[in-house]
């Protein structure tokens, strides 16, 4: 499979802002209600583990994910992506 010449020799982070971004509002909007990483697991039906590595930057998430998370919290996708709440103090 050849590469586009403009990719060739090009490396990315793997890690984006909106990870961040999605990390800091999931983690404040757990705490706000009260809820353990584990509760939030299980209402999402994903392991805790992921959910502990999504609040730390350390993994992405697919869409479906992020939609069952948002979901377990009460809010939409969108609020999740916000880069205005994330920056907001808890």
């Amino acid at each position: 499979m050849r590469q586009a010449s403009f990719l060739v020799g090009m490396k990315r982070n793997r890690e984006s802002p909106l990870r961040t971004v999605v990390a800091r509002n999931m983690r404040r909007l757990r705490e706000e209600r009260s809820l353990s990483q584990e509760a939030l697991a299980e209402e999402a039906e994903i392991h805790r583990v992921n959910i502990s590595k999504i609040e730390r930057g350390q993994h992405s998430l697919s869409l479906d994910n992020l939609h069952w998370i948002a979901k377990a919290l009460g809010v939409k996708a969108a609020d999740l992506l916000d880069d205005e709440k994330a920056s907001k103090p808890g």
